[in-house]
């Protein structure tokens, strides 16, 4: 009896150690699924680890009129290229990222970067700024 039960927890422990270690190869390391918040994931979404293309209007924010995007413009010293149902658009010679930076630091409404999207991309692309969500 007790060789037969030293047989089942070492089975036991041998299919557990193998189902976690292919678990943790295909979520980790490959990166096809969700992983424990403890374990390193092998994908980074970082804006600069993927191409991405940005619009030429590189910045938009939400704006519940059109004098409040102007004045949102003028707060960040870029231009307001168009504004449309409650969308802004924002032209800038300067990089977007700092823009977005700068008037974070200094408490402004927050903007976001204006990515082109296709049909035809990967999932990997970044997700769209989530500091505009209320």
């Amino acid at each position: 009896m007790g060789r037969k039960m030293m047989t089942v927890a070492t089975a036991f422990v041998i299919v557990t150690a193998v189902i976690l270690a292919g678990w943790y190869t295909a979520f980790c390391k490959l990166g096809v699924g969700p992983a424990f918040p403890f374990l390193a994931s092998a994908k980074v979404r970082d804006d600069d680890a993927i191409p991405v293309e940005i619009a030429r209007q590189p910045l938009m924010a939400l704006a519940g009129t059109q004098e409040e995007a102007q004045e949102l413009a003028q707060l960040y010293g870029i231009e307001l290229f168009s504004y449309e149902e409650g969308v802004a658009l924002y032209a800038t010679d300067k990089d977007p990222y700092e823009v977005m930076e700068e008037g974070n630091r200094k408490g402004y409404p927050p903007l976001s970067v204006n990515y082109v999207r296709t049909a035809e991309e990967p999932e990997e692309l970044p997700e769209f700024d989530s500091r505009n969500k209320e």
